[in-house]
């Protein structure tokens, strides 16, 4: 009897003691890493991380950063990078089969996994048909606007566990920058210059404009008033937002020109080029032309560049 009362209080002490050890050693719960929304302003893409040292590196190189996009946790699903050589667009997925299959082919290259993917906070993918770029958001608010200046939505990317600390119910004015730009590319190749148009009704609906109502068309149509569309002229959008140096010129940016017999308004899109509406467009209506390129038609006896003549006038920052 003595010797099983002993090994009954053994077997209870060991029982004993591993609940102790259980509830003394610490355990690691599932992290909640922030993830920093960058954006650049010569090109309009954003990109997305979770590494500060890629953060630093992206500020140093003029990317802007705008907060925390979300909060990712430290394990759960993957969510794949891509990157393509040509375009410079990343993609980011949980879907492995859109991965294998973008992987190597059209100057798509796999960077590994971004991050990882749980939580209930639902991250919206969508799809810029006109420049190839993909847009994720935690604001449905901010995928709404997007949408109505020409995304495609794409449904839910991933989810998070918390959204972060720069979007919520308002929109960003970099995105407000990209919800202008977007309208005006819509109308690349689906739209036409009339002198005159584009302050009445009728005319806005036939899709017509001269350059200065063109211009103002994508800021009013992106639910920033600027100025009266029906007196939309380019003095006064010279007079709009506040002045920038012209070689201090970002994406958004609207550009006023004078020339021997008229005037020319634009909207900056970054990387030298403009979006605008001109018979002396490349397509001879409404387009993205490069500044570099001599303007055909403006002013026959003077060669000059776009840049030329834009340089010499002036730069209006909305936002």
């Amino acid at each position: 009897m003595g010797k099983n009362k002993w090994t009954i209080l053994t077997i209870l002490t060991m029982i004993w003691l591993g609940f102790f050890l259980l509830k003394t050693i610490p355990t690691f719960a599932n992290q909640e890493i922030p993830m920093y929304r960058m954006y650049n302003p010569n090109s309009g893409k954003h990109f997305y991380t979770r590494d500060t040292n890629e953060r630093k590196d992206l500020m140093n190189r003029g990317w802007l950063e705008e907060g925390i996009g979300w909060y990712a946790p430290s394990s759960g699903t993957p969510v794949y990078r891509l990157y393509n050589t040509a375009s410079g667009n990343h993609l980011y997925t949980m879907n492995s089969h859109e991965k294998d299959s973008l992987d190597g082919r059209n100057s798509w290259r796999y960077e590994g996994i971004g991050w990882y993917s749980g939580g209930n906070v639902p991250l919206h993918r969508n799809y810029n048909p006109n420049v190839g770029n993909h847009h994720f958001t935690t604001s449905k608010y901010e995928s709404d606007a997007i949408v109505q200046a020409g995304w495609h939505y794409e449904n839910v990317a991933w989810y998070g566990t918390k959204a972060g600390t720069n979007v919520g119910t308002q929109q960003t004015p970099n995105a407000l920058i990209e919800k202008v730009i977007g309208i005006g590319m819509s109308y690349v190749n689906n739209g036409s210059y009339v002198y005159g148009a584009g302050r009445t009704t009728a005319s806005i609906n036939a899709r017509q404009f001269d350059c200065s109502s063109f211009v103002n068309w994508c800021f009013v149509a992106a639910g920033v008033n600027i100025t009266d569309q029906s007196r939309s002229f380019t003095w006064t959008l010279d007079k709009v937002g506040r002045p920038i140096a012209y070689n201090q010129k970002q994406r958004g940016d609207i550009l006023v020109m004078y020339y021997p017999g008229g005037e020319h308004a634009a909207i900056y899109l970054g990387n030298n080029q403009i979006l605008h509406c001109s018979p002396s467009a490349r397509n001879k209506n409404i387009d993205v032309d490069s500044l570099s390129v001599i303007c055909p038609g403006l002013v026959p006896i003077r060669a000059w560049t776009w840049e030329q003549w834009f340089s010499g006038g002036s730069v209006r920052r909305v936002f």
